[in-house]
């Protein structure tokens, strides 16, 4: 089976841009689902104020972000 996306360019330069960068954002959803994961479950994050554990989660995601080379 072979899939073909046409864009009308450079109108839709936005939509094609996104369209070639969907592996990335997928990968980086992906990881971010295993750190959320793998925090809930071997995590004691009843010791940690709320404003830490944000700024942690917030971190992790933009370190994620970037090493999927993803730009929001």
């Amino acid at each position: 089976m072979i899939g073909i996306l046409k864009f009308k360019l450079p109108e839709e330069q936005d939509e094609f841009k996104l369209a070639q960068d969907a592996p990335s954002y997928l990968s980086a959803l992906n990881d971010f689902h295993h750190y959320l994961r793998s925090l809930r479950k071997h995590s004691d994050v009843s010791n940690k104020k709320p404003e830490e554990l944000l700024e942690e989660i917030w971190e992790k995601f933009h370190a994620i972000l970037n090493e999927n080379e993803v730009d929001i």
